[in-house]
């Protein structure tokens, strides 16, 4: 599939936290955000697969 380019803003202590773990694992830092966000997507999927809005499918969850 192919990539886009995106950007985002991020604070200093952010972008070191990214860059350290990129170096220890070997990785460039576009894969670890982007590995970062399908994780959040994917821990997220109730909200993305539900059309009600965000603060129901919170009640449901916690219900």
């Amino acid at each position: 599939m192919p990539t886009r380019v995106i950007t985002f803003k991020a604070d200093d202590e952010l972008i070191e936290k990214i860059d350290k773990l990129a170096k220890m694992l070997g990785e460039s830092r576009s894969n670890i955000i982007r590995k970062a966000v399908l994780r959040y997507i994917k821990d997220n999927s109730i909200l993305v697969e539900d059309e009600r809005k965000p603060e129901v499918v919170e009640t449901i969850i916690l219900s």
